[in-house]
């Protein structure tokens, strides 16, 4: 029998509201605010799966009149690291088209606006496009001690940054990195001015040309009115939780949009979620494809070999899959696709089943709050474990 709006409810609300209950309780504890969602099998062709979601807690809306308010379908939430899918999308449509194959170098694209190509890290001369997918591009990490790419303060800067030979780690081993993803988008919007225009684009054009990119090829063919990168101006009109303490606010961090600068609404990261979910849904299947295939075990030693059963993560672009045998239904091999994102005061996790025999998931989680102390990969895992176990297909 397929899952109804109340039968999910009432199995995944309770599971949350105990969670936030143990929640530390901090000087900003009745600021806390918490967005909700899931999907679950449907039954009907016409509709596929169930969207829902559901609100806890409260916000700071205006700090100058101190009005506090719930979370609701319009509150704008940062989700850090998990712009890092959408890179990646705008990746697979490039290759699903043929605009770019995954051993492609990047240095041809990019070229043009490094500040010379005399010189050059080794590392850049042969990094591939596949090597920022799969985080072995040996650019630096966000783990990095001091000074590097990763704190690049604007565009012009990041791309001069990138033809300093101390920001490369001298392995191809797998290694978190923001900058990796942030080269990723801005390649692939590189890549798609290019079949527009010879002229190169300026430092200036950059975020305003991938605001309008994003917007043209994700955000309005997968419905998401309310979804954006980083701008001051638009994100003023909206209920941002905390907004007045973001570092957003303060820096922009220009540089890493790509990698960890959009905003958006419990609506809109359900038909995210969706149009990652479904093929020839709102992206082709072609595109879900590439956005699933050849997934790269995140080893950080030669001594980890990959294992395609029980416990083990795989990076799969922006996504990371994970296999976890408490998730695998019975005679099955079940494995998750899941996404965690944090700026200060933002949290956010994205997280969906992966069939067998390469049928349709329609099982997903999103978690959206401005509780950085919530810890949301366990909950989410526990969250999937039971629309895996308890929700039938």
């Amino acid at each position: 029998m397929p899952a109804t709006l109340t039968s999910s409810r009432e199995l995944i609300v309770p599971y949350f509201e105990s969670l936030l209950k143990t929640t530390p309780v901090g000087p900003h504890s009745s600021e806390l605010a918490y967005a909700l969602g899931w999907i679950t099998p449907n039954g009907d062709d016409s509709t596929w799966a169930i969207q829902d979601s559901a609100y806890f807690g409260s916000y700071l809306k205006d700090p100058s009149t101190n009005e506090v308010v719930r979370p609701s379908d319009s509150t704008l939430w940062e989700i850090g690291s998990c712009t890092k899918t959408f890179a990646a999308m705008s990746y697979a449509f490039h290759l699903a088209k043929g605009h770019v194959q995954r051993d492609d170098k990047v240095l041809p694209t990019i070229a043009p606006y490094l500040p010379s190509t005399d010189n050059l890290p080794a590392a850049l001369t042969t990094m591939t496009w596949d090597d920022l997918r799969t985080m072995r591009s040996q650019l630096v990490g966000n783990q990095h001690k001091g000074p590097s790419i990763e704190s690049s303060s604007s565009v012009e800067t990041f791309f001069q940054d990138l033809t300093n030979k101390s920001n490369y780690t001298g392995n191809s081993l797998f290694n978190y990195s923001n900058s990796s993803y942030a080269l990723l988008g801005f390649g692939m919007l590189i890549v798609a001015h290019s079949l527009k225009s010879s002229t190169p684009l300026s430092f200036d054009e950059f975020l305003p040309k991938l605001r309008e990119y994003w917007y043209d090829t994700l955000f309005s063919p997968i419905g998401m009115p309310d979804t954006q990168l980083f701008n001051q101006q638009k994100v003023d009109s909206y209920d941002i939780p905390h907004w007045q303490n973001s570092p957003l606010k303060k820096a922009n961090w220009p540089a890493h949009t790509p990698a960890g600068g959009l905003l958006t609404t419990m609506p809109d990261a359900l038909n995210w979620l969706t149009a990652n979910m479904k093929p020839n849904g709102a992206v082709p299947a072609n595109v879900i494809e590439n956005m699933r295939s050849h997934p790269s075990h995140t080893q950080t030693s030669k001594s980890n070999p990959r294992k395609r059963s029980g416990e083990g993560q795989y990076i799969a672009n922006g996504w990371f899959e994970k296999f976890y045998p408490s998730l695998c239904a019975p005679g099955k091999q079940n494995s998750i696709f899941i996404k965690g994102g944090s700026v200060p005061h933002f949290r956010a996790s994205f997280a969906y089943a992966k069939p067998d025999n390469g049928a349709i998931s329609q099982k997903g989680i999103v978690i959206l709050t401005n509780d950085d102390e919530l810890s949301l990969q366990p909950i989410t895992q526990n969250l999937m474990d039971l629309l895996i176990h308890e929700i039938p297909d």
